[in-house]
């Protein structure tokens, strides 16, 4: 290789690429990845995109069918086994998913489009911000996503590529070889960043989507955002309902925003929809929003950055007139517009020349500046809130720390051999329940260990191996909670490159529900038990071992995660040995060859808006190779261990032996959760619940339980040997159901009289039995409807909390099926100390044969 060759790229793995290339306008680097390689390589191109040459691209002449190619802008501290988007302040573009990622996470409005042999695809920085530049990633000279880029330094903005599974032929055109970037106009049609069912009628000028059924709403974007010569846009509405509801219009940011502090006047997405108002559209009418800048703007003798963070007026249109605005932060790089569809809102024409630039300037610039004092006064009372102050942090001597207006900078350096730990002292609580560390520099015998605490946790001890504490070890993974690792998740380790956050989802004196989350994807939960709500603070704490180590501490001060979606697949927590192979399908596939047991589990537990799951059998079962076994379980095992048949950790359904004759291959079983009304409930104690057992939608069998501190968990446990599981999002709400006002009246009832018996039992000094000795007054069908004699009988019954009542579902033999309950959850076992290895070993020879139905 020539020097000059050399001097400009930073590669790795089995590449082989031009060594005759030179940096001229129209040539080409050829770049091939050998056909038996099935490591990750790597180059990049160490001259930085700049606002004169922000543009690159490369055309796939060749692909295998399992290759991955992803194009993206890194920098010098990436590995070169790593995809740029999968390393903090990188953003990437990949070829067999179409996911757009900057930063580990590919959230956005703009979803991305798979690509393959004899596209061209590219990577167009379009704003140069100090801290969130705007990318635009292209396919065949369209825009199909946008996401910010966090790096900060310009000089670090490295085009790069990383190939995987070869062989890979491809075309490389660096930035030096590029004769015109792409120029991208919001008036362009082809331009807008439409989701994959959304078509385009250019002579009718109209967007529109057909499969209405199949899909509730569908979005699209403008690749460019709105600026001073654009200021606004206008939606022409082609399609009401009845009730004159219309599409949805928004501004929103380029992708989520990060790094920056909560307030009211900065949001990923801001809507109108006229569904919440009296207004009623018509056919005809154009709704549109818009960008109103300072006074300052209109100075000719002023430099005005016009895509720079500051407040803007932002405003909805009806035809001409101005029906609501808002003073906002503008984010780096404007804001993007956006139309949502739906299935009576299905068509719609987007006007830019109707009025860009809107008249009536005037009454604007009395609009913002009537505004633009309350709006500062909630800025500085947001920034009041939301600062830290050295004050507030507990830090141990060692730590180096500096505190900025966004972020805690923590060094500690390599000589101390002892522990550090800083610790804010503001409680986590339901408006501020996140807070995330990116790691920079971690040595694989160092551990950070991230949690949450009390004010009286010691300054030199992990968080979670202590009472009232959670905690997360990077070195094991272990997800921790008064000392123990017992849990379905087992958590995973994280490194230099990641970044790691803490979320509390359920706020509640008995135990708080924490979910932790790596690089944008949930891992697991642990159960909280802290005896104050007020004092739920976030701790770190650093073991260098002789090594340095280097973190960004983000209080909960910043931008929040948000929800998971719990309809997607890859909202749920997957553990280390399983992959997504179709997140259309929602397929998962077991990657390791060990004999395993791995476990799905959803972030959240099921609640009135989400109250059931299923899962699809797609593989043939035996008594060899059994079917996935579907559960609903705590977040993690319940402290003290409870003592009550209905408090359980762990309740679940598996078709095996004698009950692998009800369920086939292609069936759906599932877990649903029903909430009985306020007036069946004890007002002195937690809440009773239905849980029922779903085969193709049918009602099984039911089993009245206390719902757990932030509810039961919907769960999926793979069994060895078995080597995919498909789950069915197309019935996470059911709102019909075979249970009658009488029926759940029953089974409140008989759940009330046998928890009465527990109580005598346990007053008397008596053990309170195994239910499984006597399941079938646990186990039931849903109750029939009564005749009157019946009905006057269960009124006599119900008085005394005695009723008996009960029928069979069809199909369904109670006689000769259990569902097995238990406050062991068949997971891990051990304590602190273990490491992951420890866990996973404990987990297989901890399982337990099932009962089953």
């Amino acid at each position: 290789m020539s020097t000059v060759t050399q001097s400009m790229f930073r590669f790795g793995g089995d590449l082989e690429f031009d060594l005759t290339w030179e940096p001229f306008p129209g040539t080409v680097m050829d770049v091939r990845l050998k056909p038996y390689s099935r490591r990750v390589s790597f180059l990049q191109f160490l001259r930085p995109l700049t606002p004169e040459k922000p543009y690159f691209l490369a055309q796939i002449r060749s692909l295998g069918p399992t290759s991955v190619v992803t194009i993206g802008i890194a920098g010098s501290d990436i590995p070169l086994d790593v995809h740029p988007g999968h390393w903090n302040n990188t953003v990437g573009y990949q070829s067999h998913t179409g996911k757009c990622y900057t930063s580990h996470n590919y959230s956005g409005n703009t979803d991305g489009e798979k690509f393959g042999m004899g596209d061209v695809f590219g990577v167009l920085v379009t704003h140069f911000d100090k801290q969130s530049s705007t990318v635009v990633f292209i396919k065949n000279g369209l825009p199909i996503g946008t996401r910010y880029h966090y790096q900060a330094k310009h000089s670090e903005f490295f085009p790069t590529i990383a190939l995987e599974n070869g062989a890979i032929d491809i075309g490389m055109l660096w930035p030096p070889a590029v004769l015109k970037p792409p120029a991208l106009s919001m008036g362009n049609m082809n331009h807008w960043i439409k989701a994959s069912n959304i078509q385009y009628d250019a002579m009718k000028e109209t967007f529109y989507y057909e499969d209405t059924e199949k899909y509730a709403f569908c979005s699209m974007q403008s690749s460019v955002a709105l600026s001073k010569d654009i200021q606004h846009f206008d939606v022409v509405v082609r399609e009401v309902n009845e009730k004159g509801h219309g599409p949805t219009i928004a501004l929103v940011t380029c992708s989520s925003l990060m790094l920056y502090p909560t307030c009211g006047l900065m949001v990923d997405y801001l809507k109108w929809s006229n569904e919440t108002t009296d207004l009623k559209l018509e056919v005809g009418q154009r709704i549109g929003w818009g960008v109103h800048y300072g006074p300052e703007s209109q100075e000719k003798n002023v430099t005005f950055d016009e895509t720079a963070l500051q407040p803007v007026l932002c405003y909805v249109t009806l035809d001409t007139t101005v029906i609501y605005c808002k003073i906002m932060l503008q984010p780096p790089g404007g804001f993007f517009p956006l139309v949502t569809l739906k299935p009576y809102a299905s068509k719609v024409k987007i006007d830019m020349t109707f009025n860009p630039r809107p008249k009536g300037v005037e009454n604007l610039d009395q609009l913002y500046a009537e505004r633009l004092q309350g709006a500062m006064e909630e800025l500085k009372k947001s920034f009041d809130l939301t600062s830290i102050p050295m004050k507030w942090l507990r830090i141990s001597e060692d730590l180096q720390v500096t505190v900025t207006d966004y972020v805690t900078l923590l060094k500690y350096p390599k000589e101390p051999k002892g522990m550090g730990v800083i610790q804010l002292q503001q409680s986590l609580n339901r408006q501020y329940n996140y807070y995330s560390i990116t790691v920079n520099k971690l040595d694989a015998d160092s551990v950070v260990c991230l949690g949450v605490a009390g004010a009286d946790f010691p300054l030199n001890k992990m968080p979670g191996k202590l009472p009232g504490s959670v905690g997360w070890q990077s070195k094991y993974g272990c997800l921790l909670s008064e000392g123990s690792a017992h849990g379905n998740s087992i958590g995973e380790r994280f490194q230099t490159g990641d970044t790691v956050g803490i979320q509390i989802t359920s706020f509640s004196e008995k135990a708080c529900v924490v979910l932790f989350i790596k690089n944008y994807r949930p891992v697991g939960t642990r159960y909280l038990f802290s005896k104050d709500l007020n004092q739920l603070y976030p701790t770190v704490a650093v073991f260098g071992n002789k090594h340095e180590v280097d973190l960004n501490i983000f209080w909960q001060n910043q931008t929040s995660v948000g929800l998971f979606p719990v309809t997607k697949i890859d909202s749920w927590i997957i553990p280390v040995g399983a992959r997504i192979v179709d997140s259309e399908e929602n397929v998962i596939e077991v990657t390791t060859d060990t004999n395993d047991i791995l476990s799905l589990q959803a972030p959240y537990g099921l609640s009135r808006t989400y109250n059931h799951f299923e899962v699809q059998i797609i593989e043939d079962f035996s008594d060899e190779v059994p079917p996935p076994m579907i559960a609903l379980t705590t977040a993690s095992p319940l402290l003290p261990p409870p003592e009550s048949n209905f408090r359980q950790d762990f309740i679940r359904f598996w078709a095996t032996g004698a009950a692998s004759s009800a369920i086939k291959k292609g069936d759906k079983v599932g877990w649903g959760v029903m909430f009985p009304d306020k007036e069946l409930q004890d007002n002195n104690k937690d809440e009773l619940v239905i849980c029922y057992l779903t085969i193709n939608r049918d009602i099984a069998l039911t089993r009245v339980m206390f719902n757990p501190p932030g509810g039961f968990h919907p769960l999926v446990v793979i069994p060895p040997r078995l080597h995919r599981v498909k789950l069915d999002f197309s019935c996470t709400v059911i709102i019909d159901h075979p249970f009658t006002d009488e029926s759940i009246r029953t089974l409140i009832g008989e759940a009330k009289r046998l928890l009465a018996e527990e109580e005598e039992l346990k007053s008397a000094g008596k053990d309170i039995g195994d239910w499984q000795k006597d399941k079938m007054r646990y186990i039931k069908g849903v109750p029939h409807a009564k005749n009157e004699q019946e009905k006057a009988q269960e009124e006599e019954l119900c008085g005394d909390d005695k009723t008996d009542l009960h029928s069979n579902t069809p199909g369904v033999d109670n006689e000769s099926g259990e569902i097995n309950s238990t406050d062991e959850v068949s997971q891990s076992s051990g304590n602190a100390e273990e490491t992951c290895e420890d866990i996973k070993k404990n987990k297989k020879n901890k399982s337990r044969t099932c009962a089953i139905l």
